[in-house]
């Protein structure tokens, strides 16, 4: 079993910009209250700045610079 990589991008976000921006992927879409549910692996690699997740499994969290986090299908 391998690793596959079919995409890979990077979004800045800065500071008390809308998320998220204009032209993102209707598919990859978060709304605050309602949160999203991704359909692939997502691999989420914080290299500046400092945030904030949550999931129906994980209480919120903070997350900062170096923070790596991996969210599988369907969170």
């Amino acid at each position: 079993m391998g690793v596959i990589v079919t995409t890979s991008g990077f979004q800045h976000i800065s500071p008390n910009q809308p998320y998220p921006p204009t032209g993102h992927p209707e598919t990859h879409s978060f709304h605050y209250q309602r949160g999203r549910i991704l359909n692939e692996y997502q691999l989420v690699y914080i290299t500046r700045g400092n945030g904030i997740f949550s999931s129906d499994d994980v209480q919120e969290i903070s997350l900062k610079e170096g923070t790596i986090i991996t969210l599988f299908p369907g969170v």
